[in-house]
């Protein structure tokens, strides 16, 4: 595919990303401290806001709320930022294990954060409630950094996520508890999740693929239909 346009202004290394729902906006972030806002039709920074020592490590639109966008960082924070004037709405400090990822569900009431950690210290998803402003499930499962996270698709109470341990689990939010779990042979770690309506669940390996898994309709049973070869 070609390049369309390019969008030029962080110091360091872009560490993520996200576009608005009508793709006429993009949030980014970057190791250079930034969170940035750009318009995609003009092609041109919008809004931007340096916080010290905000190494930037996942964003997300908040869905229902345009003005809204989830970002995690090495900081150990998370952060609701609203975009119309660059500036934080909501922030939530994380325990020792900053957050590697992050996601909001449907109706934008509630926030998750896949967490670092190793050998089961840390490797957590938190569930936070943008309305209490707070915390309110701790999900414990996966024994290396918990990469990515995801809400399925217009439900709050399924959520899954992947880790550097090979593994994809399903979970309960109202319960906190893990309702089912795979695993990714040849794959060192899972960087990243993405989840259908239909169930699909499509995720980036470090072994240089893209594993397909579908998700029954009960969410209680998940398995591999399909890989990309080796990219």
């Amino acid at each position: 595919s070609e390049c369309v346009q390019t969008l030029a202004g962080h110091e360091l290394t872009v560490s993520a990303l996200d576009v608005n729902s009508d793709a006429s906006r993009v949030f980014s972030g970057s190791r250079d401290y930034t969170v940035r806002l750009w318009d995609v039709e003009k092609g041109v920074e919008a809004g931007r806001k340096l916080i010290e020592r905000n190494v930037v490590t996942g964003a997300a639109w908040v869905p229902q709320h345009d003005s809204l966008v989830l970002q995690t960082s090495e900081d150990l924070r998370l952060r609701l930022w609203d975009v119309r004037t660059m500036s934080v709405a909501q922030e939530y400090k994380q325990e020792t294990y900053f957050p590697l990822a992050c996601d909001a569900s449907a109706d934008g009431n509630y926030f998750l954060t896949a967490c670092n950690g190793f050998d089961s210290t840390g490797c957590e998803v938190k569930l936070y409630d943008r309305r209490k402003e707070a915390l309110v499930r701790t999900m414990k499962g996966h024994s290396q950094a918990a990469t990515a996270c995801a809400f399925f698709p217009g439900r709050n109470d399924i959520a899954l996520s992947a880790s550097k341990d090979q593994t994809v689990v399903v979970w309960n939010t109202n319960t906190g508890t893990m309702i089912t779990q795979t695993s990714i042979p040849q794959s060192s770690m899972i960087s990243c999740i993405d989840v259908t309506p239909s169930g699909h669940v499509y995720t980036g390996c470090f072994g240089e693929f893209i594993a397909v898994h579908k998700l029954n309709e009960a969410c209680d049973e998940i398995n591999m239909i399909a890989r990309t070869a080796t990219i």
